[in-house]
């Protein structure tokens, strides 16, 4: 995940889910869920809330507002764990950059630099929705 004050939070899935039509075995792009803030908070939500079960060997429990996606305590947020699972490492901070491009009829692609320096371009296309590739190493691009 990332979070973007300018656009909120971006989710990054490694492939298609089964309900968005596409055959996961087949697919060569990567899905992504963008949840526009300010976000809504359920019921009950709080950033300090856990589940109750311990994450596997080498996993850590997202925490904060990721904690908060991840748990399904933001409206429009139900299933996104099912589809991460556990995270990989704790929540970090670093700075990015985001670029959109004139959109072009419904097209308007955007790109994001994750922390490793990749450039991820993000698009949106009207029956498969919002995917994600990795473009580049931004060292590589200067």
């Amino acid at each position: 995940m990332i979070w973007l004050e300018a656009w909120d939070t971006y989710v990054f899935y490694d492939r298609f889910s089964p309900s968005s039509g596409v055959d996961p075995v087949t697919a060569t792009l990567t899905s992504a869920e963008i949840l526009r803030g300010p976000l809504r908070l359920l019921l009950g939500a709080s950033p300090d809330n856990r589940v109750a079960e311990s994450p596997p060997d080498g996993r850590v429990e997202p925490v904060s507002g990721f904690g908060l996606v991840w748990r399904g305590e933001v409206a429009s947020s139900a299933g996104i764990r099912a589809r991460l699972g556990w995270a990989l490492e704790p929540e970090a901070g670093f700075y990015t950059r985001l670029q959109c491009e004139v959109p072009c009829g419904t097209d308007r692609p955007c790109y994001v630099q994750d922390a490793q320096g990749r450039v991820l371009r993000i698009a949106h296309f009207m029956h498969v929705g919002y995917v994600w590739e990795p473009t580049a190493i931004l060292s590589d691009l200067l």
